[in-house]
């Protein structure tokens, strides 16, 4: 899904993207916060730059940034290690998520991640991580 939001018209796109964020967010909640397979996150970041490429707006709708916020950032904090390559590719592209939405969004995203400042210690951690990422990857 994530591909072929790159590649379909910006009319059949602006179209269809309700229907192809419920079918992500599905499957995003499938997951729960364990650690996503690398495909579905690199669908979502690819749907993300879609959307944000054609019409910024429809994320901002019905809370869906909101929930994005919520489904990324728990598996930033998601227990267990990143030992193999695919969890470690996970990783690195649930950070690129964050960046994609930081290019658009960026004082929801610093609000969003200042307010895990605040949370408990594991929230805390994951929100320097974030932030400690977009930080390098803005200097590049």
């Amino acid at each position: 899904l994530g591909h072929l939001s790159l590649v379909i018209t910006k009319e059949l796109f602006l179209s269809n993207a309700d229907t192809l964020f419920t079918i992500l967010v599905g499957l995003l909640a499938k997951q729960g916060t364990m650690l996503p397979p690398l495909p579905l996150v690199r669908g979502l970041c690819f749907f993300m730059q879609a959307a944000i490429g054609v019409d910024p707006e429809i994320l901002t709708l019905e809370n869906n940034l909101t929930t994005l916020f919520a489904h990324i950032f728990s598996w930033i904090v998601a227990p267990g290690s990143v030992q193999n390559a695919a969890d470690s590719q996970a990783q690195a592209e649930i950070l690129r998520c964050f960046d994609v939405l930081a290019s658009a969004f960026s004082p929801a995203v610093l609000s969003f991640l200042l307010g895990k400042l605040r949370g408990v210690r594991d929230d805390r951690l994951g929100a320097l991580f974030v932030l400690r990422n977009l930080i390098n990857s803005s200097w590049q």
